[in-house]
């Protein structure tokens, strides 16, 4: 059993937040023979994490908005300059959306240059960027309780000999993820109509401050994205795991393992834009983590040659692996919702992560052989490789920008399933892939 407290926050972070001193963490293990024969193991535990620094070295250097009514945060106090949001210069395509005062080609609400407000620094005036440029100002900031991030672990373990050098196993991992930093932009007003026909939000960008000057014909306020990241992030991870392993005297190793799993989350937790769909609804962004394989096989043997043959100091091993597909979200590919965040938005009601990209197959052998040199009492070892032997296209990531708010014609499920976007040609190709077929021959020396 193990017992474990941290009292203080990080070096050098105590500007940014307070504290955090609950990072108690007991871990606790077990062990159980029956008989000789059998090994029961189990343990719990808490393990504790650092920050995500990245988060406080972009909120760090900014200036302090002057907007009342948003969260404190010991940030942003001492810095010269403002993270600068380029407002995308897209009309709001829905049913629904209210007029621009300012024309089609700025959302509802921009503020444009060169309107001197009393929230953000104008970067007009500074000459950050030229007079013509439709910049409005954003900042970002932590949250001044942000806790520690930390999971919770648990694991059960049966291992059984059934014979002579062969043995089985079963697990199950219970791995749950809290306090886990996870943005949300606070720069959108409540949600001002549906989409026509569907469930879709509209929103209203722009937080209103009534102390910033209307410009002619427009509402008083200002616009940008303010990202504020909070501890409301978590994961859950349950897997089951057989495993069989054989070992027939000192020349043959044999393991072979297949874990059946499921993985969910609520959001993407390592960048700032990647914010809720809807601000108001965050409970709904739970679903299928972009890291779940459902099914995952891997396989490999060792074989050695006996030291009396003709192969003596050969060895020939192999990697089997199959899995199957991680999910993606489908993406409309600009602000269609109008909430400022061109990245987030999803093609009709999907949620996150229902397109299956494709599965992987890989199969790796390898030959080596192992020379003495007794003169300088060194060993040499010649190997060749070969990797994805099979030249088998496993693609790791897959476009899945549709290009319109909904679905044109049938609802795409997963990659090659032979439905395509109108809106984008390149939805549902390849975006990155795994190594095709690689040969290799290495040397190491031994001294």
């Amino acid at each position: 059993m193990n017992y474990g407290v941290r009292w203080d926050v990080e070096t050098g972070l105590g500007k940014y937040v307070n504290p955090d001193y609950g990072s108690i963490q007991p871990r606790v293990g077990v062990a159980y023979a029956p008989d000789s024969k059998t090994v029961v193991r189990a343990g719990y535990g808490l393990f504790y994490d650092t920050y995500s620094l990245t988060f406080f070295f972009v909120a760090g250097p900014q200036r302090q908005p002057a907007i009342p009514g948003l969260p404190t945060a010991k940030n942003q106090q001492t810095g010269t300059y403002l993270l600068n949001t380029l407002v995308i210069p897209t009309p709001c395509v829905l049913a629904g959306c209210p007029a621009s005062p300012y024309g089609a080609n700025t959302p509802p609400r921009t503020v444009i240059p060169p309107l001197v407000d009393t929230a953000f620094e104008n970067l007009i005036t500074s000459k950050s960027f030229p007079n013509n440029s439709p910049y409005a100002q954003g900042g970002t900031s932590v949250d001044q309780n942000l806790r520690e991030p930390y999971s919770e672990q648990s694991s059960l373990q049966i291992d059984r000999e059934l014979g002579q050098g062969f043995s089985v196993s079963a697990g199950y991992l219970w791995v749950a993820g809290h306090m886990l930093v996870r943005p949300i932009d606070l720069n959108v007003d409540p949600p001002i109509g549906q989409e026509t026909g569907t469930n879709k939000d509209i929103y209203a960008f722009g937080l209103l401050e009534p102390s910033i000057p209307a410009p002619p014909g427009g509402e008083p306020g200002t616009n940008g994205i303010f990202y504020y990241t909070d501890s409301t992030g978590n994961s859950v991870y349950n897997g089951v795991t057989l495993e069989a392993t054989e070992k027939r005297g000192q020349y043959f190793r044999l393991n072979a393992n297949y874990t059946f799993s499921k993985t969910f989350d609520n959001g993407t937790f390592t960048t700032f834009v990647s914010t809720p769909q809807s601000n108001y609804q965050r409970n709904l962004e739970r679903a299928l983590s972009n890291q779940d394989v459902r099914h995952r096989f891997i396989a490999n043997f060792v074989v050695d040659a006996p030291e009396r043959s003709f192969a003596r100091n050969f060895e020939f091993s192999s990697i089997v692996t199959v899995q199957t597909p991680r999910p993606f979200t489908l993406f409309v590919g600009f602000d269609a919702n109008n909430d400022g965040n061109p990245v987030t938005d999803r093609v009709g009601s999907s949620g996150r992560n229902t397109y299956f990209g494709d599965g992987l197959r890989s199969w790796d052998l390898r030959l080596s052989r192992n020379f003495t040199l007794p003169a300088e009492k060194a060993k040499l070892q010649i190997a060749a490789d070969g990797f994805n032997v099979f030249n088998h296209a496993n693609i790791d990531e897959v476009y899945s920008v549709y290009g319109a708010p909904d679905s044109i014609g049938p609802v795409p499920h997963h990659y090659k399933d032979g439905v395509t976007s109108a809106a984008n040609p390149y939805f549902g190709t390849p975006r990155t892939a795994f190594n095709p077929r690689q040969l290799q021959i290495s040397a190491k020396l031994t001294f």
